[in-house]
């Protein structure tokens, strides 16, 4: 499967990190500084759920999505901080081509309606 993450801080990362291991395409759309710090060291993630290193030949970083072709990608999953949502929701929205489920991976009240207001019940998942 092939996986977006928009929004790649801590819980971002430690997603697409496990995924990568598992044998997962990931991409992960991150804020353009940590971009140089992934592509140097790779993706790792150590905590109670294990250690997991995660190929950099199966993790994309991308800084935006323009020119991404969304068609590939089999679920979008949100994991910004809930201030960020409409901008996630708004990017994955214009993503020419991709017509998978998205997942808000959130905390707080109402990023799930937020997510299905854009993309429709039938396509959102998440907490609620």
């Amino acid at each position: 499967m092939r996986f977006l993450i928009f929004g790649a801080g801590a819980l971002g990362q430690a997603l697409g990190c496990m995924l990568a291991a598992d044998g997962h395409r990931v991409d992960l759309v991150l804020r353009a500084r940590f971009i140089e710090a992934i592509g140097d060291a790779g993706l790792q993630v150590s905590g109670i759920f294990g250690e997991f290193s995660a190929p950099l030949d199966r993790v994309g970083l991308l800084s935006n999505l323009e020119g991404v072709d969304g068609a590939g990608y089999d679920y979008g999953l949100i994991t910004t901080k809930a201030y960020d949502t409409e901008t996630a929701v708004q990017a994955l929205a214009g993503l020419h081509g991709f017509d998978g489920p998205v997942v808000s991976m959130q905390n707080g009240c109402g990023n799930v309606e937020k997510v299905a207001m854009v993309f429709g019940e039938e396509r959102t998942l998440g907490p609620g």
